[in-house]
């Protein structure tokens, strides 16, 4: 009865540890991680932000999957404050969604988007002071008057004088720039401060951001913000192994788990091998060599359906070094720099994407039907270009 007290007693302490933790790890991502994002409600945050758009009407939805490709429905996309850069797949996509249309609005103060805004040819530089406030150049954001933005920024946009309008700053050192990208545009400010819950208090930048968001984006429309690239995962973790308060709740689990397995062993009692027992155990043991064989079917099927994507893949990587005189024997990202001089950029990216797909060791019967269409269509399309 004691040792049943004490295992009760025990598990409800772990529960309380285990609400600790998390409660541990929500505060820390709130400090640490929540730079930009619209679930902060910190100064560096952007829920405020978020909130005015849904006021607005504007759909809000927040992307935290990576790779991050926005949707055609997406009219707009919203980089705010991320701490990592896009690959070489997201970039791509990126170009070809702003090309039919989409509009790309990056406000940073650090250099974490270089690959990001190199693939549209700008970039972010240091300034040698702080740019505290600024005024705007352009009537095009500037109705109703806004006067001057606080940005509170040590950043600049590196980019050539007459490549896009400079709308706040100068041709020496621009702030905020806005240029055409095929159909779409993209839009670049070298300060998050504006569109924080603590910025959008200061004189100027209220209005700011209402006469460029409601300038730049039709109303109604879909809004994507980046979530993706901030290190959500892993905050627990962190926590956990860089506080002290973290490192005392490891102990006390371990010390906890412990002595409930210590007790759980004085509660075993002998129990005698009967035939019936013995039969149970007989008929488990059937039931686990049943098990194991179904596991190895179910594998080996997954391998004869990973085996026909290769099969698929190679075909058409065949046909492109056929065509194009490449070396097939080349990793893929090689190949597929021998074949920028022959394809555009929306082929590129389709098999880039098919590539990665192909990486996915956890696939759908519909997702490999769909797999396999697309690469027979691309392979039959190069047989008829």
């Amino acid at each position: 009865m004691s040792t049943s007290r004490d295992l009760i007693l025990i598990a409800l302490v772990l529960l309380l540890t285990g609400a600790l933790i998390i409660a541990g790890a929500q505060q820390y991502v709130g400090i640490s991680e929540g730079y930009g994002s619209l679930y902060s409600m910190e100064a560096s945050g952007t829920q405020r932000f978020a909130a005015q758009l849904s006021n607005w009407g504007y759909q809000v939805v927040a992307e935290k999957e990576t790779p991050l490709l926005p949707d055609m429905a997406d009219t707009a996309l919203f980089v705010m404050g991320v701490s990592e850069d896009f690959n070489d797949l997201e970039t791509s996509w990126l170009r070809i969604w702003v090309q039919s249309g989409g509009t790309l609005l990056v406000a940073q103060d650090n250099g974490k988007t270089r690959r990001l805004l190199q693939s549209f040819n700008i970039n972010l530089k240091r300034t040698w002071s702080q740019v505290e406030t600024a005024p705007l150049q352009l009537p095009v954001f500037n109705w109703p008057q806004v006067g001057t933005v606080t940005l509170q920024t040590h950043y600049a946009v590196d980019v050539p004088c007459g490549y896009a309008a400079i709308h706040v700053g100068d041709c020496d050192t621009p702030l905020l720039v806005l240029f055409g990208y095929g159909n779409g545009q993209v839009i670049v400010l070298s300060s998050l401060y504006p569109f924080t819950n603590e910025g959008l208090q200061a004189p100027g930048n209220a209005q700011f951001v209402t006469n460029l968001v409601q300038t730049a984006v039709p109303a109604g429309s879909q809004i994507r913000f980046d979530e993706a690239h901030r290190p959500h995962t892993g905050a627990a973790r962190a926590w956990l192994l860089t506080t002290p308060t973290g490192w005392a709740l490891l102990y006390t689990v371990l010390l906890l788990l412990i002595y409930a397995w210590w007790q759980g062993r004085s509660l075993q009692t002998a129990v005698p091998v009967t035939a019936t027992t013995a039969a149970n155990e007989f008929a488990a043991t059937q039931s686990t060599d049943e098990f194991i064989t179904d596991m190895a079917n179910l594998y080996q099927q997954s391998s004869q359906e990973k085996n026909i994507q290769h099969h698929f893949w190679q075909r058409l990587k065949r046909q492109l070094a056929r065509k194009y005189h490449c070396d097939y024997n080349l990793p893929e990202a090689e190949f597929f720099t021998e074949l920028l001089p022959y394809q555009d950029e929306i082929d590129i990216a389709t098999l880039i994407s098919l590539h990665t797909s192909l990486q996915n060791q956890e696939s759908t019967s519909s997702q490999l039907v769909w797999w396999v269409t697309q690469v027979i269509e691309f392979t039959e399309a190069l047989d008829f270009s």
